[in-house]
């Protein structure tokens, strides 16, 4: 490499390690995942996702601007005709394209987000043979030292070992056999600085992993706070009213009615004013219990307020006795209300068509509740 070739390379670099490490797609991530399914509690997969999704945010940019540099340094080299040869120069103009082009199909979705890890491998490890070939054929101090360069700052954006470790045997595979053809140095060194970065790399990347799995744990928690009612375990009113379009959309596909139980909790004023909002805890987190395993499981529980509840559900057919009667029995066998509470709940229902508005088959259900309860 001539003076000016070192001078782009260590600016190319220097960027490209800073791009890496603004991690600007962390702030930017959007958790898509968490808004289709937001009243789910964390699952172990969520995480992986999350480094994917980030590592189809970040990539692209970084890619393209070494698509960039590659091309830039193919005219540069044919420009001054540098030793490399016609042979170096052609790659470097084939090279850059692809690279933009890939960064393109990313940004684009056309590349499944599980590949693009790999394919940020494969460009990384293609800019380590381009730089092996180059010191092969002129050798520099500099030299070794872009490879480090490379080696350390690709990792972070593989978002899994795997890749890492797969790309980072085959950089040493082909760095080596350049050290030894044509390496100035003594050879144990630039071996030894390329496993360093390596090394160093396989350190962001396990921090890279941490932090990121601890955000994507936060969001989910979060997320699950915003839609769960902590005391009964089941959705609360927002997590509900997310819910909503899930059963009309199923409501709707399948031609069956919406169904809604309306179910309060009777006596319950009464049990706190008398024992003490300790037991009025428990008779909540026993409705709740009692509720989510009287029902389908497909069928939505939420919370709708204070001591009132709500199950929505699709189907051809239902009424308010038969949930009412498996609800009561199951507060009955309920050990943790055992010799406190002898109260029951009250279940009204209401079913139709979805678009008939799911907030008035809820009022619906609603009134029918009180019409039992007052023995109408």
């Amino acid at each position: 490499l001539n003076a000016h070739q070192e001078r782009s390379a260590f600016y190319a670099g220097v960027r490209w390690f800073a791009s890496i490490l603004r991690m600007r797609g962390l702030l930017m991530w959007r958790n898509g995942s968490a808004s289709r399914n937001s009243a789910n509690l964390a699952t172990p997969e969520r995480p992986r996702e999350m480094r994917l999704e980030l590592a189809r945010a970040q990539i692209p940019e970084i890619l393209a601007w070494a698509g960039v540099l590659t091309l830039l340094f193919g005219i540069v080299n044919a420009a001054t005709l540098s030793d490399e040869g016609p042979g170096a120069w052609a790659v470097n103009l084939v090279f850059g394209p692809v690279f933009i082009g890939l960064a393109w199909a990313i940004r684009a979705g056309h590349v499944p987000v599980r590949l693009v890890p790999w394919v940020w491998a494969a460009c990384s490890v293609s800019l380590v043979a381009l730089l092996a070939n180059s010191y092969r054929v002129a050798p520099s101090e500099s030299g070794v030292a872009y490879v480090a360069v490379i080696m350390c700052a690709f990792s972070v954006l593989t978002s899994g070992w795997l890749p890492f470790v797969v790309a980072g045997t085959l950089m040493l595979a082909l760095m080596v056999p350049a050290l030894v053809t044509g390496g100035e140095q003594p050879l144990a060194a630039d071996v030894i600085a390329c496993v360093t970065a390596l090394l160093v790399g396989a350190v962001l990347l396990r921090l890279r992993i941490r932090a990121l799995d601890a955000l994507a744990e936060s969001q989910e928690q979060l997320a699950h706070q915003a839609t769960y009612d902590v005391l009964s375990g089941v959705l609360n009113r927002n997590g509900l009213q997310r819910a909503i379009p899930g059963i009309v959309g199923s409501a709707e596909r399948t031609g069956e009615f919406v169904l809604v139980w309306f179910v309060d909790v009777c006596g319950l004023k009464a049990a706190n004013d008398r024992q003490g909002h300790d037991l009025g805890d428990a008779i909540i987190a026993a409705v709740g219990r009692c509720l989510s395993a009287s029902v389908r499981t497909n069928d939505v529980v939420g919370r709708w307020g204070g001591d009132e509840f709500v199950v929505l559900a699709t189907g051809h057919a239902g009424s308010a006795e038969p949930l009412n009667e498996r609800v009561n029995s199951a507060l009955a066998a309920d050990a943790e209300l055992a010799g406190r509470w002898s109260g029951a709940v009250t279940v009204g229902f209401a079913c139709g068509r979805a678009e008939e508005g799911v907030e008035r088959l809820i009022s619906a259900a609603d009134e029918h509740m009180y019409q039992r309860r007052n023995g109408g």
